[in-house]
C-alpha cells in the first residue's frame, strides 16, 4: 500500500499501514506520530534554541528588567517560528518555516 496523504483545514495526515504522522499547517511541525494506534508524542515537536544576551544587549536587557524583572518572560532568549507555506506534492509534505530571535 502506498503512502496516503490527506488534508484538512489545520493539518496534513501522512499514513501507511500501522503508522500516521500529523503535520501542522500553522507551525509546519509534527503534531502527532502514531504507531499501531498508540500516540508516541506528548506534544507538538518544536525546534527550541536558547540564546544568551550578548554584551551589546545588556543595556536593553537592563531596561526591560526594570519593568518586567524577567528577560526570559519577554522571549528575547527564545527562537520563534513562522510557517509561510505547508503543502503536499506527490507523496511529500513540504513546509517552509523561518526562524528568528525576536520577542513574540
Amino acid at each position: 500500500k502506498p503512502i496516503e496523504i490527506t488534508e484538512n483545514e489545520k493539518s496534513f495526515v501522512v499514513s501507511k499501514d500501522n503508522f500516521k504522522y500529523v503535520i501542522s499547517k500553522t507551525y509546519g511541525e509534527l503534531e502527532s506520530i502514531e504507531k499501531n494506534g498508540i500516540e508516541l508524542l506528548k506534544d507538538r515537536v518544536k525546534l527550541t534554541v536558547m540564546r544568551a544576551p550578548i554584551d551589546n544587549e545588556r543595556v536593553v536587557k537592563n531596561k526591560w528588567y526594570k519593568f518586567t524583572r524577567d528577560w526570559h518572560a519577554e522571549g528575547f532568549d527564545k527562537l520563534f517560528n513562522k510557517c509561510y507555506t505547508c503543502e503536499a506534492k506527490g507523496n511529500v509534505v513540504i513546509a517552509t518555516v523561518k526562524n528568528s530571535f525576536t520577542a513574540g
